[in-house]
């Protein structure tokens, strides 16, 4: 069989693929074109039982009897091209999986070996199918760095052979397949870097101790410039958008362009692209996904929100549930009790993470569930091979881009290997990538000793987005409450927020600062909400601007989120209040209230808290020797002889704390 394989193999090499052009023959005499038409018969059975059989085994699960069914079919009609083209399209099928991470176990290069044979045979015998070709270079394609050239050979020869045809859809197969083949091997040489010393490829070793230091890295070695690869990415990008205009209906040529855009956050074209694509194929999901990545990219969050809800409505249960699943982001150690829950007990486990998790309310949408998305759909976007039959997000690299976000720096040292490092941890992953195979790994110790421990000290970071990255801050608030009714409650929140401190570093006069104020259930349902916005053009990063809200929210909230945003320089401040455990029946007593002044009104009874003026502590308001003011409400005093009567104690403490702070 490998005689037969060099032989097929060279005969392809040395033609030069001139044999897929058409070739005029004479016509056949009578008698040869009656022994011709019996063997057409001949191979149309053996070929029609084959193919039949073949159908039956592949239902049922049994690949091996179905290869060894069209083996022994071609074997018996050896001019059938037809057949030797579905015994290698099936041998290389069931080999391609094992070539995943270079796993080769007994019997794996013989299958390789016979598939390439029996394509190479098909080719020869069908010169003229493009469909043969494609196939064959597609086999070629992830095999190693030799027979990939060829098989970029033997593709650009379909596409020359298309392009004079009328055959639109086998010219976009093939545009789509050759941009594939250019992106591979950019892949090989993308953002390789070299010692600023020798000007060579810089040893892993140095990579290592210097990702450690922020700043020698920058200092050791530079970039390429242009770019390596930079030729491959445009041949790329030039097939991959000819596929897309040729096949609109096709969304892999679109996903390859947009995986193309993405490498390189090229997030304005991304979002065109995918824009017209959503309006005219809005029943696709991947337009819609690409859509959804661009625009949180570009801070546009209500914009992503609708996109990614489009693109996640539009998928399957089961494939909406495998993209969307909580346990991408939990400790290694949680994910089995997550996977215990039923569906419903998922949907409010994860609604309870993200509301949580979300850095402030008062932004459209959720910030850290369209990140998570966008991670996602990145990592699915970037890392699917559909030859390996890889999905991308669940790869290492998407599995590592979920978890952590994007790295911030990623560099290549040599074929065979790509480094990533998290600046703010110093956390430092290196994968293995074999050149031309699309995909990328961890060895078994790098995951064990690395990977590993860090996904259950740090399971997950949001740090890339501009909320986290320049830090919540805290917002001195105080609050209390009052009876309503028998379910509800009345809120007094008092707030003194630093909008110096959230404008810091703006060039503009005046911003617009948000405010408000969240009650949430314990399923993280908003009960309540107030909100408002303000223009302010403070500068003082220590004065404090008071904020107050009265409200009545049901009894069954929680919590409260008081929050204050500056929307220009997306910075947050944040407090979060307990407010379980408040009796609304029977005797009791509400919050206290501590004022700098609180006074009753002058010519009417005091009945409730909200008749009273009230000038409330927030921050550092309380000063040594200025009196302080307290507000209490008691509520269903027992009576005793026809009187109630309650005797009130106030005690102040010292509290001591260290620092400037001490009080």
């Amino acid at each position: 069989m490998v005689v037969s394989y060099r032989r097929f193999f060279t005969v392809l090499l040395a033609s030069g693929f001139a044999s897929l052009s058409l070739r005029a023959q004479a016509a056949p005499s009578a008698p040869t074109r009656g022994r011709a038409a019996a063997a057409d018969t001949s191979r149309a059975v053996i070929r029609r039982e084959a193919l039949e059989r073949v159908s039956q085994l592949l239902g049922a699960a049994d690949t091996a009897s179905a290869v060894d069914a069209l083996k022994r079919a071609a074997a018996a009609s050896p001019e059938d091209a037809r057949l030797w083209h579905d015994y290698g399209r099936l041998l290389s099928v069931w080999s391609k999986p094992y070539w995943r991470r270079m796993l080769m176990p007994a019997g794996i290069p013989q299958r390789f070996i016979a598939a390439d044979s029996a394509l190479a045979r098909a080719m020869r015998l069908a010169p003229d199918s493009a469909t043969y070709a494609l196939h064959y270079g597609e086999h070629l394609f992830n095999s190693n760095q030799l027979n990939f050239a060829n098989a970029m050979r033997v593709q650009s020869k379909v596409v020359e052979r298309a392009e004079a045809s009328s055959d639109t859809l086998t010219l976009a197969q093939s545009r789509d397949a050759l941009g594939l083949f250019y992106w591979r091997r950019y892949e090989t040489v993308a953002h390789r870097r070299y010692s600023i010393m020798n000007l060579r490829p810089v040893p892993t070793t140095l990579l290592m101790r210097a990702a450690l230091n922020r700043d020698l890295f920058d200092k050791a070695t530079r970039a390429y410039e242009p770019p390596l690869g930079e030729a491959l990415y445009i041949e790329a990008a030039s097939n991959f958008r000819r596929a897309r205009e040729l096949n609109i209906d096709d969304e892999l040529a679109f996903r390859h362009e947009a995986m193309l855009l993405a490498e390189r956050a090229r997030w304005d074209e991304m979002a065109a692209i995918a824009g017209a694509r959503s309006k005219v194929r809005p029943a696709q999901a991947w337009p819609w996904f690409a859509l959804g990545i661009a625009e949180h990219r570009r801070g546009r969050t209500a914009a992503a929100s609708v996109a990614l809800d489009s693109a996640y409505a539009r998928l399957s249960a089961p494939e909406r549930e495998r993209l969307s699943s909580l346990s991408r982001l939990l400790p290694p150690g949680r994910k089995k009790f997550f996977d215990t829950l039923d569906t419903l007990g998922k949907q409010q486990f994860e609604k309870l993470y993200f509301d949580l998790a979300n850095p402030t309310l008062l932004a459209e949408g959720n910030l850290v569930r369209n990140e998570f998305r966008a991670r996602v759909a990145f990592a699915e976007l970037m890392w699917t091979n559909e030859q390996m039959k890889v999905r991308g997000v669940d790869s290492d690299r998407g599995e590592a881009v979920v978890r952590w976000g994007p790295p911030d720096n990623v560099w290549s040292s040599g074929p065979g290997g790509v480094l990533w490092l998290y600046r703010s941890t110093g956390f430092l992953i290196g994968f293995q990538m074999p050149p031309t195979y699309g995909t990328a790994f961890v060895s078994q110790s790098d995951r064990s000793d690395v990977f590993e421990p860090e996904a259950q000290l740090r399971p997950v970071r949001w740090d890339n987005l501009p909320l986290f990255r320049r830090g919540i801050d805290s917002l001195p608030v105080q609050v209390a409450r009052f009876r309503h009714g028998v379910d509800s409650l009345d809120i007094a929140v008092f707030a003194g927020i630093r909008a110096g401190a959230l404008r810091s570093g703006l060039p503009t006069d005046t911003s617009v600062l948000k405010t408000g104020v969240f009650a949430v259930n314990a399923l993280g349902d908003v009960q309540k909400r107030i909100t408002d916005a303000v223009r302010t053009g403070e500068r003082d990063t220590l004065a404090l601007t008071a904020r107050a809200w009265r409200t009545t929210v049901p009894a069954s909230v929680s919590y409260l989120r008081v929050e204050a945003l500056e929307t220009d320089a997306l910075r947050v401040a944040r407090a979060i209040r307990d407010l379980t455990g408040f009796p609304t029946a029977g005797f009791g007593i509400s919050d206290l209230l501590i004022g700098t002044g609180i006074t009753a009104p002058a010519n009417a009874d005091a009945a409730r808290w909200t008749d009273y003026r009230i000038a409330p502590i927030t921050g550092n308001a309380l000063r040594v020797g200025r009196p302080v003011d307290l507000l209490w409400e008691v509520y269903a005093p027992t009576a005793r002889e026809g009187n109630v009567q309650y005797r009130v104690s106030i005690s102040v403490q010292r509290v001591e704390r260290t620092g400037l702070v001490g009080v």
